[in-house]
């Protein structure tokens, strides 16, 4: 029995996508793409508080409408993890007697529609398991690849682990290489889902750390994590849906999402 904590959960949601803007507001069986998220992140089993974090007047106006709580940040955050740790930040400052019992942060992307509640504790509580702050800080999930269109898309990051289940790339180039001889699913070929859980302390000291180059070039923040050498715990589940990145993706979701899914 795990000694009880108090989990927060953040959700980052941007407004201002390249590739499609206006995402978390977009319409996904009529209902915003940002409330879908947080119906699945308030049903983890191991999260007390969930919160929105947004530089969008509207989308918070929109999670407020639905009972939740929602903190404006800055439209000038580089990734979605900062502007977690400034949510953070005004946690503490409007929240300080709860500040002291919070040792987890768990951040769930806000285009993950039909992300998996079991999926948010696991990770929360595979970070938990570990006491020594010190070697684990931070804990993910990862699925395994179903196809080589899922393997060679870009947007879908992959991620290669060793033999503690470790991160030791990520990448959206597919890696790695595939022998002709190599049938999907296979155990080594991973697709990254996006939630992370951290421990209070890696956040507060996030921001330190110099951007890596790789992460310039790839994209992907946690590149910066792993340069510095901390430990990415990767946790592999069987089945995750994927999040929307383009409108194709929503389209998909509308036409594969089992209809029950996440609507109340």
């Amino acid at each position: 029995m795990l000694t009880p904590v108090s989990v927060l959960a953040v959700i980052p949601a941007r407004f201002g996508s390249t590739r499609f803007p206006g995402k978390p507001l977009a319409l996904l069986r009529s209902v915003p793409i940002i409330v879908w998220v947080h119906r699945a992140v308030k049903r983890a089993k191991l999260v007390d508080r969930v919160l929105v974090a947004t530089d969008n007047t509207d989308i918070a106006n929109e999670i407020r409408k639905q009972g939740g709580l929602a903190y404006l940040t800055s439209p000038h955050c580089s990734c979605g993890t900062i502007r977690v740790v400034e949510a953070v930040k005004l946690f503490y400052e409007r929240e300080p007697q709860d500040w002291n019992r919070l040792s987890v942060i768990v951040n769930v992307q806000g285009d993950e529609p039909a992300v998996n509640p079991e999926h948010i504790d696991i990770a929360i509580e595979s970070l938990l398991k570990d006491k020594d702050e010190t070697n684990l800080q931070v804990s993910t999930l990862a699925t395994p690849i179903q196809s080589i269109e899922e393997w060679s898309n870009p947007n879908h990051v992959k991620v290669v682990c060793n033999s503690k289940h470790e991160a030791m790339y990520f990448s959206r180039s597919p890696i790695p290489y595939k022998d002709a001889n190599i049938a999907f699913p296979h155990p080594f070929y991973l697709r990254h889902v996006g939630i992370y859980a951290f421990r209070k302390s890696f956040l507060e000291m996030m921001p330190q750390l110099s951007t890596s180059p790789l992460e310039a070039l790839e994209r992907l923040e946690q590149l910066t994590w792993l340069y510095h050498q901390k430990k990415i715990l990767v946790n592999v589940v069987q089945h995750a849906w994927r999040g929307i990145d383009r409108p194709e993706d929503l389209i998909f979701l509308e036409k594969h999402l089992p209809i029950q899914r996440n609507q109340e």
